[in-house]
């Protein structure tokens, strides 16, 4: 008769549902009962605890599994490392993002737009717009296609850094990638040339 006792296999599908279910909480008491049974946790058990880490904005906590992970001898993949990222940037731990970035990239891990989108919303948000544009840049040579959310990040920035001129830019791009503009594109690019005072160009947008 087969054995009832739990192996990875088994916690890592319930560390997975708890991700779905935003139980975070639950998930660490699953990794403690994991190593009180002696089971050692894998790639995809810490990339399950950081993605709930991410989807209850718990940056320094997802930082810490991340950590513990290696010292374990686990290498991060592309998910570890985009949870991470996301974790980062909702907490509104920007630099830390930037941190991890980098450090994906001089490990030799090819970021995809989840990393990407991550990046340059932390940058966005610190208002880097130069940075922010030299992201998307390497995002088109690489042959990607960037996605709405990076181009409406961009024009926040744009936005926030009070240039309208690099807004339109922007805008030219993202319906050169043929993405059709909605109400929050339209929003930044008027709200950019209100914080300049051209309110001629703010209605004619």
């Amino acid at each position: 008769r087969g054995s009832s006792r739990p192996n990875v296999f088994h916690f890592n599908a319930m560390l997975s549902a708890c991700g779905r279910w935003k139980r975070l909480p639950l998930a660490l008491s699953l990794l403690r009962c994991m190593r009180e049974m002696q089971l050692k946790p894998d790639v995809f058990t810490f990339s399950s605890l950081v993605q709930t880490c991410a989807k209850e904005r718990e940056g320094r906590m997802a930082i810490s599994l991340f950590r513990e992970m290696e010292q374990e001898g686990i290498a991060p993949n592309t998910v570890v490392y985009n949870n991470v990222l996301v974790a980062c940037a909702r907490a509104e731990l920007f630099g830390q993002a930037i941190y991890f970035f980098w450090r994906m990239k001089e490990e030799g891990i090819p970021p995809d737009l989840v990393s990407y989108s991550a990046i340059i919303s932390s940058l966005a948000s610190r208002k880097d717009l130069s940075s922010a544009l030299l992201v998307l840049k390497e995002i088109r040579g690489q042959g990607l296609r960037p996605d709405k959310l990076i181009y409406t990040n961009l024009l926040h920035a744009a936005q926030t850094s009070r240039r309208p001129h690099k807004a339109m830019e922007i805008y030219e791009l993202m319906l050169d990638d043929g993405l059709e503009p909605d109400a929050v594109v339209f929003s930044c690019l008027i709200g950019a040339w209100g914080r300049v005072g051209d309110w001629r160009r703010a209605e004619e947008t």
